[in-house]
């Protein structure tokens, strides 16, 4: 290479490229065209001049080490030739170990583009600043999905909210598809295929995030595709909202509406319940009073013999019973609805329960030879009130004999269901209809004559239902016109 004869010294010295060549001392072995026109001087004149006379000093710095480490380096070197017009240029050199020559290719920058340069790179200095404090200022977890080449960066605050590394994960969105609830990853995760070549120009969902301690938070997505002059998805940038804790309050407070409806709807169930007892309490129950008091009167008055009078007294003493009977199911209601139900909640067998409420009512049955069959276990211990249920079924066998027919048949039972009890009193009466049913338990409820033209006020399955429903039971009717009926409820079976 040092034969200036040689095809290389001939191509460098030819070239209009900035080229040139250095000895180990770091002196111009040659140079170009293209060097001896930018720089205005002779060839000649270069040739044997040391680097320091031409470049910066530091320059000659950074050419010594590569010589010494055997590699490349770059620089950028202003100059001023004879037409006194400067400039930088740009320059790259490689020392060549076997030729024992520095080559070095230079390039001149054009003032303009390096101020055009300079100022995109300003602006974009700026524009990673402004990034940088909006991902400060807010919470938010802010990604950019790269659709090229698959990265996805995650800002800083993914560790602050999720306990997960910021920056890049690169390769797929296999961080984000391991982190996304199972149940939510086929409607939420994306591939950068579909996105780069549909349509879709936003997105927004709402999923559950596994965080670093493996707990999942709710969390609010948005997203907007960027696309190149042609329509191709080029990146997805978006924010990631924490909306655990708003959620929450969001669920609670819809909790909290349904618990006032729920107390609402009770209160019209009440009012309306309430107007219901006071028409009872002013005609229902003042009629046997009133039958009483008359044939008093009679008889005060020498109207009536002792023989009628005794004659009387059996249909008002009915009456009076069954007046008794309903004052005593409504003034327990109404202290279930003052006190503290749940103290009275305890554990009882019941079949004590149901044994004395068929002793107590089978008088009321043999009027019409009506068989009362109990199918009661003795190891069935209940968790409720136990004169809830007493009350209960009092009302439920008192219905049963009220529309049974003369020598029919009231079978009452007692069965286990995982953790509850089922109490049954079923009947072969004359039934009801469908639309009959679906009126059942509610406060509007018609009263009926029975089969021995028992009267009733139609309140006691109301109380029925409350009772029930306290002791975390339910309650519902099985019934077929003419055929019969089947009462059923449930209470919580004891742990014992």
């Amino acid at each position: 290479m040092n034969d200036k004869n040689t095809c290389g010294y001939q191509i460098i010295n030819n070239s209009p490229e900035l080229l040139c060549l250095f000895d180990r001392q770091l002196n111009v072995i040659m140079a170009s065209n293209g060097v001896e026109k930018l720089y205005g001087f002779e060839k000649q004149a270069l040739r044997g001049k040391h680097i320091s006379e031409w470049f910066h000093s530091d320059n000659a710095g950074l050419l010594r080490k590569a010589i010494y480490e055997g590699n490349s380096t770059v620089f950028d070197n202003d100059f001023g030739g004879k037409s006194g017009l400067g400039g930088t240029v740009s320059w790259s050199a490689s020392w060549m170990p076997e030729e024992e020559v520095m080559f070095c290719t230079g390039r001149k920058i054009n003032t303009e583009t390096v101020a055009v340069e300079s100022d995109t790179l300003h602006s974009l200095e700026k524009s990673i600043e402004r990034f940088e404090y909006v991902t400060e200022a807010t919470t938010d977890i802010i990604w950019d999905w790269n659709l090229e080449t698959n990265e996805v960066y995650y800002s800083g605050n993914i560790k602050k909210s999720f306990g997960h590394t910021p920056g890049i994960n690169s390769g797929d969105m296999r961080f984000f598809a391991q982190h996304v609830h199972p149940d939510d990853r086929e409607r939420v995760v994306l591939y950068a295929d579909p996105v780069k070549y549909g349509s879709m120009t936003h997105w927004t969902e709402k999923y559950r995030f596994r965080k670093a301690n493996g707990e999942y938070a709710i969390v609010l997505d948005k997203g907007i595709v960027i696309r190149d002059e042609k329509g191709v998805g080029i990146r997805m940038i978006g924010a990631m909202q924490d909306i655990t804790e708003l959620t929450n309050h969001e669920n609670q407070i819809a909790r909290q509406n349904e618990k006032l409806k729920e107390h609402a709807n009770k209160l019209n169930t009440l009012n309306t319940l309430k107007d219901r007892l006071i028409a009872i309490l002013a005609h229902d129950l003042r009629g046997p009073l009133s039958s009483l008091r008359g044939i008093f009167d009679l008889f005060q008055d020498d109207n009536i013999s002792t023989h009628e009078m005794l004659n009387l007294i059996p249909s008002v003493v009915k009456k009076l019973n069954y007046t008794s009977d309903f004052l005593d199911t409504l003034l327990f209601w109404i202290n279930t609805q003052m006190e503290n139900f749940e103290n009275a909640i305890r554990q009882f067998p019941v079949k004590e329960i149901i044994t004395k409420e068929k002793s107590h009512l089978s008088e009321q049955a043999a009027q019409k030879d009506i068989k009362l069959i109990l199918n009661v276990p003795e190891d069935i211990i209940a968790w409720a009130d136990p004169d809830s249920i007493r009350i209960v079924t009092r009302n439920l066998i008192t219905n049963a004999i009220k529309f049974s027919r003369k020598q029919s048949i009231i079978a009452v039972s007692v069965k286990k269901d995982h953790q509850f009890i089922t109490i049954s009193v079923k009947d072969n009466g004359i039934g009801m209809s469908t639309e009959e049913c679906n009126k059942l338990f509610k406060a509007k409820v018609d009263s009926h004559i029975g089969t021995n033209n028992e009267s009733g006020t139609g309140m006691g399955l109301l109380f029925c239902k409350d009772l029930v429903e306290k002791c975390k039971g339910t309650i519902w009717v099985d019934s077929v016109r003419d055929v019969g009926t089947e009462f059923c409820f449930t209470i919580p079976m004891a742990n014992v």
